[in-house]
Formats: C-alpha cells, sequence, structure tokens
C-alpha cells in the first residue's frame, strides 16, 4: 500500500514540475522565480524508496520480492513434511 502511495507521489510531484513550468514565471518577481526554480528542480526527482541502499524499490520490484518469499516459504514447508 505504501508503494502505491509512493508512486502515486511521483507521478504527481512530476505533474507539479510540469505546472510550474507552464506558468509565466518569466512575468513573476526574481524572489518568486528563484522559488519556482527551487521548487522546480526538487519536484523533478522523483520520490523513490532504497532497500538498504541496495536498489529502489518501487511497486514492480515489492511484488517480485514477496512472490519470491513466498515460493521460498512454501518450498521450506514442503520440505518439513
Amino acid at each position: 500500500m505504501m508503494l502505491s502511495q509512493s508512486e502515486e507521489l511521483s507521478s504527481q510531484s512530476l505533474e507539479l514540475a510540469e505546472s510550474i513550468y507552464s506558468t509565466k514565471w518569466y512575468e513573476m518577481p526574481v524572489e518568486h522565480r528563484k522559488l519556482l526554480y527551487i521548487m522546480l528542480v526538487r519536484a523533478q526527482k522523483p520520490l523513490v524508496f532504497s532497500c538498504g541502499g541496495l536498489y529502489m524499490a518501487n511497486l514492480n520490484t515489492f511484488m517480485k520480492t514477496m512472490k519470491t518469499v513466498y515460493t521460498i516459504v512454501n518450498a521450506l514447508i514442503n520440505l518439513n513434511k
């Protein structure tokens, strides 16, 4: 559930970057342009979870990990029978 919310947040962040860029930022005062620039740079970086710094986690990697864990647990249960 948390990963799907992360994916949604990432897509909204990119939409925010597009919205900022499409505004008439060139008509704004310099102070506002600087703030918009900071927001634009940050919004263009996707939000990702990293798993121990080894790899980036998204919904796809989470599902693959869960399938692998399920397979291993079932194999261990069947070995004990």
